[in-house]
Order: C-alpha cells, then structure tokens, then sequence
C-alpha cells in the first residue's frame, strides 16, 4: 500500500528536503526519510519489486537508468522479458536510492491483490540470477533473452463505455494495430484504441469501464 496516513504516496515522499526540520515534515515524509536513513543507506543494491496498480496488470519488466553502470548491470543480471530505460520520478524510492549512489532496478510483476503462479516463478527465477550474478549464490549460465527499450507511453481512451483488450503483457504489436476496442452500455463500438508507434505491451487495464482519458495500454518504445 503506496498511500501513507496523510493520504500522500509514499513512492513520491522519498526525497524530503533535507533543510525542513520534523516539525515541518509530513508525516509521509518523516516515514520516507527515516527508511532512507535507517535502511536504503546501509544496502550494497536495491530491487524494488512492484505490482500494477489497482484495476491494472503487468508483464514482468524492469526500468532502471542505464545511465549508471552497476544499476544497469544488476537489470541485465536479472533477464527479465524487458528492459526499459527509464530515469526515476522525483521523489520515488528509486530516485532516492539513486541519489545516494545504490544501485537500484525497479522490477514490476503482474496484478495487485493476489497470487499468480507464473508471475511468481518467472520473478524467483530473475532474483535468483541476480544474486548468482552479485555472488551470493550458485547459479548456472542460462540467461533468457531480453528486449531493452528506451521509453513507454500510455494509450488512452478518447471516450466514456466499456474497453475490451485484444492484446496481452509481452505482445510485440506494430503500427496502427488495434490494441483495444470501447463500445457503449448496449454494444454499439464507440472507437479502436490504435498505436502511433511500434512497442511491447507492458501492461494494460483489467477493469472495462473506461472514461475519456483513462490509460488502457501501456506500451514500451523505442525513441
């Protein structure tokens, strides 16, 4: 659960200022630095692991700044299906553990709110390499391919009804493709959701009522 006591999310709250006193601190934001003081500052490497949010699911991907070698190096130990280049939000754990020089690989895996069996064995097996890599472990020399990409964006609808996704996490998709279709309460198709650009679908909305705005697919390009 992102959302702390005063209602703030906490993967936006981990870069307080450092000149505020406690008095002036959220309660967020008292919780994000103390986390960072007490534990991200005493770790060699980060792996954040992640669900989609609520009404959401993902594919098993990793974004991390390949601008710095050892994160980028922990990404490419783990072989998850897809890499994409990413630099963190301000804010985040991740851009807190950057700033202090961990490195540090956001791995997103799957639906929030309960358990899938492939999602899991998948995500063990990518933490494994990484710790054979690091050394903590034994671990042999089968890597699966993966996909690196340089950004995402989000394909929203245009209009109020109900969504039905023809595509699924993994999916290489192409130009113009239709990757969503929203009709009315009675059926009748409103529009196609279609993408400008070639990419990998990384995840997409579960939930069908959609309204103008509402992020359906997420795709992974490259720029």
């Amino acid at each position: 659960q992102r959302w702390f006591m005063d209602n703030r999310d906490l993967n936006r709250e981990m870069a307080s200022p450092v000149e505020l006193t406690p008095m002036f601190q959220k309660p967020s934001q008292r919780f994000g630095e103390r986390l960072l003081r007490r534990l991200i500052d005493h770790v060699d490497y980060l792996l954040d692991l992640h669900t989609a949010t609520t009404g959401y699911t993902n594919g098993i991907y990793a974004r991390v700044d390949t601008r710095h070698p050892r994160a980028a190096e922990l990404a490419a130990a783990l072989s998850p299906p897809v890499i994409v280049n990413k630099p963190p939000a301000d804010g985040s754990l991740r851009a807190a553990a950057q700033a202090m020089a961990v490195p540090v690989v956001t791995l997103e895996l799957g639906s929030p709110l309960g358990f899938e069996a492939h999602i899991v064995t998948d995500a063990t097996a990518a933490v494994m390499r990484a710790l054979a890599k690091l050394g903590l472990i034994a671990g042999d020399d089968e890597v699966p391919e993966t996909v690196m990409l340089t950004s995402t964006r989000w394909l929203r609808a245009m209009t109020q009804g109900l969504a039905t996704v023809h595509v699924k996490p993994g999916d290489q998709v192409e130009k113009g493709q239709t990757l969503a279709t929203v009709v009315d309460f009675w059926g009748d198709q409103l529009e196609d959701v279609t993408t400008p650009v070639p990419g990998v679908v990384l995840g997409h909305i579960v939930h069908p009522q959609v309204y103008e705005g509402t992020r359906v697919v997420h795709l992974g390009i490259n720029e």
